[in-house]
């Protein structure tokens, strides 16, 4: 996840206020819904990664199973 969104959604390079590049700040996106809908690219949120190729399935199935699964940090 780090690789495929820091480089728009770091501490350092926050693009819309959204920070990706630590726990507390991703369980609240995945918390709320927005970070799997937007990498499912179903229409519900923007597209992501933007301006790149869509996460691979095997990917966004990780994501959804750890979103399922009560997004713990591990």
């Amino acid at each position: 996840l780090i690789q495929n969104c820091s480089r728009c959604h770091s501490s350092s390079i926050h693009t819309h206020d959204i920070i990706l590049d630590d726990y507390p700040h991703v369980r609240a996106f995945a918390k709320e819904g927005s970070l799997y809908g937007s990498v499912l690219q179903n229409g519900e949120y923007a597209p992501m990664p933007y301006d790149a190729p869509k996460l691979d399935d095997c990917t966004i199935a990780i994501i959804r199973n750890w979103v399922k699964e009560g997004i713990k940090d591990n």
